[in-house]
């Protein structure tokens, strides 16, 4: 329970309380701005619960990995953000799995959104593999917490890519 969370610091409390993933009841005088905080909240929760979201993808390759269910045991897995020559911008790849010998990655994006992920997040992952010219061998995984278009569904096959739905991952 926030008191006073339609704005300020009890709305950034809220927020905080958000991202983290708890029920969050806002308490307030003024019934318009709840309603606008509670409204604003509940329209970013996509993105509020992306890094969650993300954390639970990276903790479903732990698990896999040790199930040796991957195709190679990853050295080190986490969260990659930086300079992409390729696209001449900064870009990041949500869990990043690579093997001791740096030739072996899993490059896997995940979304925590209401519709389905389209060919362009596809394609934006596929790019950032360009970051990492010294990967002999890639493998694209996807989880989408509201399916696939069907372009990507297209594309997975043609690129043996992994789509994966949050139900998959608590298999």
């Amino acid at each position: 329970i926030v008191v006073g969370g339609s704005k300020g610091l009890g709305y950034g409390v809220a927020m905080g309380f958000s991202q983290a993933g708890a029920d969050v009841v806002l308490v307030s005088r003024k019934q318009n701005e709840l309603d606008a905080a509670a409204e604003e909240i509940m329209n970013d929760i996509s993105n509020l619960m992306g890094d969650v979201f993300e954390g639970v993808c990276k903790e479903y390759l732990i698990h896999q990995a040790k199930q040796r269910k991957l195709p190679f045991i990853p050295f080190s897995i986490g969260k990659w953000w930086g300079n992409n020559p390729s696209i001449k911008a900064q870009d990041d790849v949500d869990v990043l799995a690579i093997d001791r010998s740096g030739k072996k990655a899993i490059f896997m994006e995940c979304k925590f959104t209401s519709s389905p992920m389209p060919l362009e997040e596809y394609t934006d992952l596929v790019n950032a593999t360009k970051a990492f010219p010294n990967i002999k061998e890639i493998y694209l995984y996807f989880v989408s917490k509201s399916g696939y278009t069907e372009p990507v569904k297209r594309q997975a096959e043609i690129d043996c890519a992994i789509l994966l739905t949050i139900d998959d991952l608590f298999e």
